[in-house]
């Protein structure tokens, strides 16, 4: 990543010294290389609490970086605990985190640590932002039951220290995606068709480790109503096939596709190797009227 993608890169799960264990990052430190380097903005994500919200708020505030808060909680679904961070888009959305945090340690048990449960997440997300709504699916381009290889990260934490244990980034249903270790569940795909959407749909991102192209087969009818702008992530290490053919398959469906670099939106015609980028950006073709 070049200096200009750094300062504009926005860092959201930082773990200051109230991650008790996780981090050891104080929040001046932080101000000050914030300032040295005039980043944009930053998000704290501390483990299971807003401790340190107003310190720092105000340290990172005063290095004129726009400070975001948030807070990582461990959400429980059935009988797994996965970690889930969560940021405030508003004053309210601040006083919500403050109830989940809380809640998640007043109505836990010793044995398993603070927590919240789903139905927590569900019910409480509707005030911190009315416009997110949660599907427990995986899209692809049919509607089955299929496996979702989980790497391992690092088998020397507790599995129930999700973070750590697994990378979570490269969770994968792709078949052709090869990975060595890893832990399997079972998951319900749906396609992005099946879902009836009634506004409109402007912007689509897509990052599945490879199975791109097979959520884009299940969601043809819906790209072809609303044209969103796309941006998709493909790497051919996880696909197993060409970056062009998977480019020239979405923009035979009226898209042109684009990569961004150094602040400037250019043509993929340009890029000589597909592979030195990983996310592209496919915007509808104009149609020029006679």
């Amino acid at each position: 990543m070049n200096e200009d993608n750094k300062k504009q890169f926005t860092h959201l799960k930082i773990h200051t010294q109230f991650s008790i264990c996780e981090g050891a990052l104080k929040t001046n430190d932080l101000a000050d290389h914030c300032k040295k380097n005039k980043i944009r903005s930053v998000g704290l994500c501390d483990s299971n609490n807003l401790c340190g919200a107003l310190e720092f708020s105000e340290l990172i505030a005063k290095s004129k970086t726009q400070p975001i808060i948030g807070t990582q909680l461990n959400i429980k679904y059935k009988n797994e605990i996965g970690k889930i961070p969560l940021f405030a888009k508003s004053f309210e959305g601040y006083k919500n985190l403050i109830k989940l945090s809380s809640k998640s340690y007043l109505d836990s048990s010793e044995n398993e640590g603070p927590c919240c449960t789903y139905e927590d997440l569900q019910k409480n997300l509707l005030k911190i932002t009315k416009n997110i709504k949660i599907y427990n699916f995986a899209l692809s381009n049919n509607n089955k039951n299929v496996t979702l290889k989980v790497p391992i990260r690092n088998p020397n934490f507790s599995e129930k220290n999700y973070e750590e244990y697994f990378e979570m980034g490269r969770a994968t249903i792709h078949t052709l995606n090869e990975v060595k270790n890893f832990k399997s569940f079972n998951v319900e795909t749906k396609k992005l068709d099946d879902f009836k959407f009634l506004n409109k749909i402007s912007f689509i991102k897509i990052d599945v480790e490879g199975h791109e192209s097979e959520v884009i087969k299940g969601s043809l009818n819906l790209i072809n109503i609303h044209k969103p702008i796309l941006l998709v992530e493909i790497e051919e290490k996880h696909t197993k096939k060409n970056v062009k053919e998977t480019l020239n398959y979405i923009n035979s469906l009226g898209y042109e596709s684009f990569f961004y670099n150094k602040n400037e939106l250019l043509s993929t015609n340009s890029l000589d190797n597909l592979n030195k980028f990983n996310n592209y950006i496919f915007k509808p073709k104009i149609i020029q009227k006679k």
